[in-house]
């Protein structure tokens, strides 16, 4: 019994002791994965985070963190599409070490960054966004052991596209109110998708332009 206590310990203290050799200060580019805010029963939402990149991938997962932005937004406001979270993280693999809470303390800042919108009058139904967003964050593994120092403390950097879906409804005279339903931050994109309705209006005018050329050469 003792001595499985003995090597239990050991093991324990050479996981720190290895682990702690991999603090790193470099900036660590995110570059896959998402963010993920759902809205829930009751105006709540919940959000989700898993996303990697550099040898080093980060999840983490919060609920009931009340309404995201205006609600509900109106045409002609103008409101933030970035948002900034705190302590958000509870798992982080680093150069094949695990790293997870509450055997381990996460410190994280996030902050998200996709400038402004204003909102138009639209129909009523599903009204999606695209915007391409910047993040940036920090990251910091505790070492539990008194005076232990920390496993890891880096910044983190990533660009992607947001994308952002409401609810659209008649608002009042020829205004919309547009409640969000639910935004996804996807890193590695580089530029928003056409809605199938930007595609269809596309591919009718290429379609045309290729009608009136075969006229033309007749």
């Amino acid at each position: 019994m003792k001595v499985r206590l003995f090597l239990s310990l050991f093991s324990f203290a050479l996981l720190f002791l290895c682990a702690a050799t991999s603090t790193r200060a470099d900036t660590i580019v995110i570059t896959s994965g998402t963010y993920v805010i759902q809205r829930v029963e009751g105006g709540q939402q919940t959000e989700r985070a898993d996303f990697q990149g550099d040898n080093f991938r980060a999840a983490g997962f919060e609920r009931e963190l009340g309404l995201l932005g205006c609600s509900p937004c109106v045409t002609g406001q103008t409101t933030s599409i970035g948002l900034t979270r705190f302590h958000m993280i509870d798992f982080v693999l680093y150069n094949g070490v695990n790293y997870e809470r509450p055997t381990f303390p996460i410190g994280s800042t996030l902050i998200f960054d996709a400038g402004t919108f204003t909102f138009p009058t639209a129909p009523s139904g599903i009204f999606i966004i695209q915007l391409p967003f910047t993040m940036t964050g920090h990251v910091t593994v505790f070492n539990p052991a008194p005076g232990g120092g920390t496993f890891l403390d880096t910044e983190i950097t990533g660009t992607g596209v947001v994308t952002v879906e409401f609810i659209a409804s008649d608002f009042s005279g020829d205004r919309t109110a547009f409640g969000i339903r639910n935004t996804t931050y996807t890193f590695g994109a580089t530029q928003p998708v056409p809605e199938p309705t930007t595609l269809v209006l596309l591919g009718s005018g290429l379609a045309g332009a290729a009608l009136r050329l075969r006229r033309r050469r007749r």
